[in-house]
């Protein structure tokens, strides 16, 4: 059983004042080990980055880039690299082959 040690006054993160709104909030992850006694809290993120807690104790904080941008950045390599192929097969007259396709008969005034 893990009994986790009381949070005195001399932690350091009391002494902080309160913020008042949100725009002086700092929204910074928190890595914490209390087994340790050991927090620290990471600089904010943005939409493009995020912190996570990682080393032999978790508290420090470690760069890393939103996932969502290894999707994106995936789902357009692979776009990308697909037109790419398509165009060099055009290119080449692998694919679509303008003499394989039969003329379509066109109307004369009366007569095919």
């Amino acid at each position: 059983m893990v009994i986790w040690p009381e949070i005195t006054q001399e932690d350091g993160h009391f002494l902080r004042p309160k913020p008042r709104n949100w725009r002086e909030k700092h929204l910074g992850q928190w890595c914490r080990n209390f087994t340790i006694h050991k927090h620290t809290q990471c600089p904010e993120a943005t939409m493009f980055h995020e912190y996570h807690c990682c080393g032999d104790t978790s508290t420090e904080c470690c760069f890393a880039v939103q996932g969502w941008l290894y999707v994106v950045g995936g789902i357009s390599s692979i776009t990308t690299t697909a037109i790419f192929i398509f165009y060099l097969l055009l290119k080449m007259n692998k694919i679509c082959l303008p003499n394989n396709y039969t003329n379509k008969p066109v109307y004369v005034g009366g007569q095919l």
